[in-house]
Parts: structure tokens; sequence; C-alpha cells
């Protein structure tokens, strides 16, 4: 019980000198953390880290809701695209699925998750683009587990010395993002922000 509660001391700590005391920032913040952080590694991966944070909403599913609410997220990215990240909290949707899909001039990419707890549903990534005056799909689909690969490659990590593809440096990018996000948060709401994110 006594390590349990200086755990608990110490996660409080971290979170004032992150964003502060605002129970609505905080909770945001771990949301970003612990959820939406998948996200916005694969948006920095992608497109590079979002260059700005214009929109933040976030809502609860009802008013006795799950304690992590659902969040919205939209801005500008640093060669001039727009991004967007919606984060919906459904916990008793049997159809758990995470999109990204990535829109560019000619076409799109769009990957869809499954939900981590269903064995062997495919990870699909689709390809679209214009071929001789109409649509073209080309469609992957890998049975092999999103969350399997992950430990291979931290295996590979750990073992053998492979680079993640996230390493320190880019988690480090992806929390000061979910940081600017707070810092959002409060210019639209008044929130006070504290901490790192009111930097």
């Amino acid at each position: 019980a006594a390590a349990a509660a200086r755990l608990r001391d110490a996660d409080e700590r971290l979170l004032d000198a992150a964003v502060g005391g605002d129970a609505g920032a905080r909770t945001l913040y771990q949301t970003l953390i612990n959820s939406v952080s998948h996200d916005l590694s694969l948006l920095r991966l992608f497109t590079g880290a979002p260059a700005t944070v214009d929109h933040v909403a976030t809502w609860p599913l009802s008013p006795d809701g799950p304690a992590e609410p659902s969040v919205e997220i939209s801005g500008r990215l640093p060669d001039g695209g727009r991004y967007g990240i919606r984060w919906l909290n459904l916990p008793d949707c049997p159809a758990y699925r995470e999109t990204v899909t990535l829109h560019h001039a000619r076409g799109a990419l769009e990957l869809v998750f499954p939900s981590p707890y269903l064995l062997n549903a495919p990870t699909t990534l689709t390809a679209v683009d214009r071929h001789d005056g109409g649509e073209r799909r080309a469609v992957f689909r890998s049975v092999t587990e999103a969350f399997e690969q992950e430990l291979v490659a931290f295996h590979a990590m750990v073992t053998a010395g492979v680079r993640p593809l996230t390493g320190i440096a880019e988690g480090a990018t992806d929390v000061r993002t979910s940081q600017q996000v707070v810092r959002r948060y409060g210019e639209l709401t008044g929130a006070a922000i504290g901490g790192e994110a009111a930097s």
C-alpha cells in the first residue's frame, strides 16, 4: 500500500511538472499520453510533428461516462497541409478500430488497425489513386499481430541494438506536441495551464 501511494504521489508530481494542477488539463494530458500517442507518433513519422495546434475539444461520452474524454485536435503540418485527430472513447463499442488516413493531391493511403484484443484480425493498408479516369485501389492485409511486431522490434532493440522507429528524441517530440495540445486547450477553455505546457 505504501509503495502504491509513493507511485501515485510521484505520478501527481510529474503531472504537475508537465501541465499544472487543472483537472481537465491533467485528464486531457493523460488521454494524450495513454491513448492518442499512437496517432501522434504515426503523424510525426509520416509528415513530421505538427507545426501548430489550432483546435482542441474534449467531451464526455455521457455525463456519467468514462473518466477519459473523447478528444479532437487539428492544426497545420510542417509543409502547410492540415491534420485532424479524433479519438473517441467508446468503451462498449464491439467493433473498435483505429483508422489513419493520409490524403494527398493524387489519392490517399488508409491504414486500419483492428482491436488489439482480436487474434489474427488483419491490419489493412489501402492505397487509392487515379487510373485511366477512374479510381484504383490496392489493398494489403496482414494478419501478423501489430503488437506482436512491436514485441519483436523491442526484442531486436534490446538484444541486437537495432534502433527503434521512435527513440528518445522522437518520444520527446510527441510529449512536446501533447503539451502544445494542452496549452491550446487552456487558451480555448480558460483552464489554468502550468508546468512545461505553459511555456
